[in-house]
Parts: C-alpha cells; sequence; structure tokens
C-alpha cells in the first residue's frame, strides 16, 4: 500500500471515528418510525410545569442578547451563556466561582425559583451541587443545518464529570425551560430505549415527541435515549433554552451543569 493511499485511509477512518463520537442523529434515528404518543412510553419519567410566564422569557432573552460578547461558541451551531462540566470547561474554582456569580447576578430570580419548583416536582431538598456550574443556556441562531438530523443521539452522563461521592449514578434528572424558540415547533425525541442499550438498538425503539411551550420546564430522568428535534430556524429567530443536571446525593437533589 502507498503512502498516500495510507493517508487517505487514515483520513476516512479519522472522520468515522469523529462522526461516531458525536453521533450525529442522521447516522442513528428515522423519526418516522415507531413514533408514539408521550403517554404511550413505559417506565419514562417525564414532568412538565409552567415556570416562567412570556414577560419573563422576554426579559430573559433581551438579557442574553445583550451580552452575545460573553457567549461562548461551541460548534458551528451552538453557543452557550454559562460554562458547563461536561463541554470540557475549567473545573478551577475561581471559573466555577466567577460563571456563577455572572449568572446569579444577571438571573437571581430564576435560579432562586428553579430550586422551588423542581423541590416541589421531585418532593425532596434540591440545592445547587458545591463546586460545580449553575445551569446555563443554549443558544441557537439562524441556521439552515439546525433544521437536519445532526444533533447528538445520547442519553445524558454528565456526572461523569463531576464529584460523585456518597452519589446515586442511577437516580439522575435533566431539565429543559424553553427561554424563547423559533415558529417552527420545537422539542425532545425521547425514546423507550435506556442506557442499558447499545445505541444501534436503542434507535430502533418506540418514541414520543415532546413538544416544547416557551416558560415551561421539562423534566426527564435522562437515563433514557434521546435526540433534539430538528427544527427551522429563521431570520431573526432563537431557541434559547435553559438547561441543568441533578443527582441525588444523601438523599438530596444536587443541581448542576
Amino acid at each position: 500500500m502507498t503512502y498516500e493511499k495510507k493517508i487517505v485511509i487514515g483520513c476516512i477512518l479519522f472522520l468515522l471515528f469523529i462522526l461516531f463520537s458525536i453521533s450525529p442523529g442522521f447516522l442513528w434515528v428515522n423519526f418516522n418510525k415507531n413514533l408514539i404518543s408521550v403517554n404511550q412510553l413505559q417506565n419514562v419519567y417525564i414532568r412538565d410545569i409552567k415556570f416562567l410566564n412570556l414577560k419573563e422569557c422576554s426579559k430573559i432573552k433581551r438579557i442574553i442578547l445583550k451580552n452575545k460578547s460573553l457567549w461562548i461558541h461551541r460548534n458551528i451551531l451552538l453557543a452557550t451563556l454559562g460554562k458547563a462540566s461536561y463541554m470540557h470547561d475549567s473545573m478551577n474554582q475561581i471559573v466555577i466561582k466567577e460563571n456563577n456569580k455572572m449568572l446569579l447576578t444577571m438571573f437571581p430570580r430564576i435560579y432562586n425559583n428553579l430550586l422551588e419548583v423542581l423541590s416541589k416536582i421531585l418532593e425532596r431538598k434540591v440545592v445547587f451541587k458545591k463546586n460545580t456550574f449553575l445551569p446555563g443556556f443554549h443558544i441557537f441562531e439562524e441556521s439552515c443545518l439546525f433544521n437536519k438530523n445532526v444533533t447528538s443521539f445520547h442519553v445524558d452522563l454528565q456526572y461523569e464529570n463531576i464529584n460523585t461521592l456518597n452519589c446515586k449514578t442511577d437516580k439522575v434528572i435533566s431539565f429543559t425551560i424553553p427561554i424563547d424558540l423559533p415558529k417552527d415547533t420545537s422539542g425532545l425525541y425521547m425514546f423507550q430505549a435506556d442506557k442499558t442499550c447499545d445505541k444501534w438498538s436503542a434507535s430502533k425503539s418506540k418514541k414520543a415527541l415532546i413538544e416544547y411551550s416557551i416558560g415551561y420546564l421539562y423534566l426527564h430522568d435522562g437515563n433514557h435515549y434521546h435526540i433534539m428535534k430538528p427544527s427551522k430556524i429563521g431570520k431573526n429567530e432563537y431557541r434559547i433554552t435553559l438547561q441543568g443536571h441533578g443527582i441525588l446525593c444523601n438523599g438530596v437533589w444536587n443541581i448542576y451543569w
């Protein structure tokens, strides 16, 4: 085999590795097959509750857009306001403290109310996990790519990036609060298959679409496969969501990002 062929094969293998590491949906998911209603999913924990009104969401959106210089561009599609443990951000305590101070200064009411609302849903004490990042914002702008099946097909394993001493890694949650959405339907496809399934089998399992509404808090167990619904994001439109995760530690739900 010539050197040139080895280079070509090496590049192809590298690209395949990248694709399967990111797990873009087009490799796995056919949205038109095995679609059921949300209430037909079995043993999948899903809750939703009104959290913010439209006026509050509009104010939050204005603050986020005003502080665009603070956005962190993660890839060609996604930006965040706030750092996250699973995005390989530094877990240095000074970095965490500065990040959390920024978010608390911008949105004090959100974080105060979040613990109260989650405590009512989960019927346990809820706190922000020490020495971790506060929940932050996903931001998607106008793009011709987001209406394609390119986002990650996955289960939530963010707890692998934090200290889980005295925590139960089988007792976890994930939540999303839409702050602004495009006109096209936005949401999350939730699959019947959980993290014990291999990805190929999971992609063939039944799934339901959780349609998002602005201001609602959507909570699920994180252990079942899921993927963002592709949506058309038009000119001057955004898909902005507050994202967070939780893990049960010594009987208390600890929230982080």
